[in-house]
């Protein structure tokens, strides 16, 4: 009997498979998340930062402390820092929503 050795394709296919169930996979949230971010429909694609009152070091540790990790490096401007938690291509809509801390703002994909 030969032993079955996936094809070329079929890796490719499983490893984009497990790439979708990384980004898509359910986040705890806390206390400081709007009730909107608890529901079921939506997803934290990215957190933004005011760079007025946090810097890389602290994001980094908020960010941490949610149990959320980016998957590509910030994107600074002049005024943000933004942190992308999931793909944007994965949503078809999406919202801004406050946090309880002054300068953080999340957004939902749907």
């Amino acid at each position: 009997m030969e032993s079955e050795t996936p094809t070329e394709t079929q890796v490719v296919v499983e490893k984009e498979e497990k790439e979708v169930k990384r980004q898509t996979k359910p986040y705890v949230y806390d206390p400081d998340m709007p009730s909107k971010l608890l529901k079921a429909d939506g997803s934290i694609q990215s957190v933004i930062f005011d760079n007025k009152i946090f810097n890389s070091t602290e994001a980094r540790r908020i960010l941490k402390s949610k149990g959320l990790k980016p998957i590509k490096r910030v994107d600074k401007t002049k005024s943000l820092l933004r942190y992308r938690i999931t793909d944007p291509s994965l949503y078809k809509s999406y919202e801004t929503v406050n946090s309880e801390i002054d300068g953080l703002r999340y957004i939902v994909g749907h």
